[in-house]
C-alpha cells in the first residue's frame, strides 16, 4: 500500500502552501517459523510423536496464521508440512521428516513361512457357504499373536475339475488356471489395534455376488500364503508350501452347500477332505546343476518357478528315482512344485556354482 503525509503552512495574511510525502509500503519478506522441529528418526512406528503446534514471526505482522497441512508417508519416511501466512500474503512452508528405522521392522517371527496349513468347511450360523483357510506361525498350531500384527497374502489357484457325483478328479490338469489373490488380509480389535490372524474365509460363488474373490463348485484348488509384520508394512515371510482343498457341489445360485439326500454326514465330509502333501526328496541342495529326486510316486509333473512367480521349466518325470540337468538355469533360489493326480507339494531349490 501507499502512505501519504501532508504538511500545510499559513502566514498571518492567510496565504498557505502544502507539501505531500508519499511512502510506498512494500512487504515481500516471508514469515519465519519459531524453533521448528528438525528431521529425526524413530525406532518403531509406535514411537512416532504427535504433530507439534508451531508459531511464526513476521517483520510487519504481530500475529501470523500457521496451518498444519498434514503428513504423507513413503516407505518408512513420514513427511509433515506446516504453512505460515502474514497479512500481506507472504507465505512460508516448513517440512519435517521422520524416518522409521529398519531395525524395528526386522521381525524374526516372519523369517520363516507359515506352517500347518489346513482348512475346514464348518457351517457358520448353520450355513455352509465357505471354506475356512487356516495356518500357524509355529508347529504345532502356534498362532500369530496380537503383538505380531500379521497381515497375509493368500494365493488360491484352480488345479483340477471334480466329478459332481463322486468328488473324484476328472479331465486333464488345468493349464490356464484362474487365480484368486487376497492381499494384506488382516484383523483389528474394536479400538483399531492389530488382532491375531490364523484363518480367513473364502466364500462360494453365488448369483448377484462379487465373485472375483470366490471359488467355484466341483473344483480342486491349491493355495499358499505368506505373512508380514507391522500389518503388512514390515518384511514378508517366504511363501508357504502349497496345500489343496476341494469345493463341494454347492448351489451356484445361493452359494450354499447342502448334503445330498441319502448321503450321510460322514460321506459328505469325506468328499471335502484335504489331500496330504507328496513325499519328495531332492539332493544335493544346493546343487551345481545336476539334481536327483526320490519319491513314492511313479510319475510327477514338475515345475521350477522363479521367485517372481514365473514358471521357467515344466516337465513330466517317470519313475520313483529321477534326475534333472539344470545347467541352463542361473545361480539363485527357486521353488519346485511337484504334482501327482491327487497330491502336490513345494520345495525350495538353490543353484550355486
Amino acid at each position: 500500500g501507499v502512505l501519504e503525509r501532508v504538511w500545510t503552512v499559513i502566514d498571518d495574511c492567510g496565504n498557505s502552501d502544502s507539501a505531500n510525502q508519499y511512502i510506498t509500503l512494500t512487504d515481500d519478506t516471508s514469515p519465519e517459523f519459531v524453533d521448528p522441529p528438525g528431521d529425526t528418526s524413530v525406532p518403531c512406528p509406535d514411537s512416532v510423536p504427535e504433530a507439534s503446534e508451531l508459531d511464526a514471526t513476521d517483520n510487519c505482522t504481530d500475529d501470523v496464521a500457521v496451518e498444519y497441512l498434514g503428513e504423507t508417508q513413503s516407505d518408512n519416511v513420514i513427511t509433515r508440512t506446516w504453512k505460515a501466512v502474514d497479512d500481506c500474503g507472504n507465505t512460508s512452508y516448513h517440512s519435517h521428516t521422520i524416518t522409521i528405522e529398519d531395525d524395528c521392522l526386522n521381525c524374526p517371527e516372519f523369517d520363516h513361512c507359515p506352517v500347518d496349513l489346513t482348512k475346514s468347511f464348518d457351517p457358520v450360523n448353520g450355513v455352509r457357504d465357505r471354506v475356512q483357510l487356516k495356518w500357524y506361525k509355529y508347529s504345532p498350531q502356534v498362532k500369530y499373536s496380537d503383538d505380531d500384527a500379521a497381515a497375509c497374502d493368500i494365493l488360491v489357484r484352480e488345479k483340477r475339475y471334480l466329478d459332481p457325483q463322486t468328488g473324484n478328479v476328472t479331465g486333464p490338469p488345468i493349464t490356464d488356471p484362474e487365480t484368486i489373490i487376497l492381499t494384506d488380509v488382516k484383523k483389528y480389535h474394536p479400538d483399531g489395534s492389530p488382532r491375531s490372524i490364523y484363518k480367513w474365509p473364502v466364500r462360494f460363488r453365488a448369483e448377484g455376488a462379487n465373485n472375483a474373490k470366490r471359488v467355484k463348485p466341483n473344483m480342486r484348488y491349491e493355495w499358499q500364503l505368506r505373512c508380514a509384520c507391522q500389518h503388512g508394512a514390515g518384511p514378508e515371510s517366504p511363501w508357504s508350501e502349497w496345500r489343496i482343498f476341494n469345493t463341494p457341489d454347492f448351489d451356484p445360485v445361493t452359494g450354499i452347500y447342502t448334503e445330498q439326500a441319502g448321503m450321510s454326514s460322514g460321506e459328505s465330509e469325506g468328499k471335502l477332505l484335504e489331500t496330504t502333501a507328496l513325499d519328495v526328496d531332492i539332493y544335493p541342495n544346493p546343487t551345481e546343476g545336476l539334481l536327483y529326486l526320490q519319491t513314492d510316486q511313479t510319475a510327477l509333473d514338475v515345475q521350477i518357478i522363479a521367485l517372481d512367480g514365473s514358471v521357467i521349466l515344466n516337465e513330466r518325470l517317470i519313475g520313483a528315482k529321477m534326475q534333472m540337468d539344470l545347467d541352463g538355469l542361473a545361480d539363485g533360489m527357486y521353488l519346485m512344485r511337484f504334482s501327482s493326480e491327487q497330491n502336490t507339494t513345494m520345495r525350495t531349490l538353490i543353484i550355486g556354482r
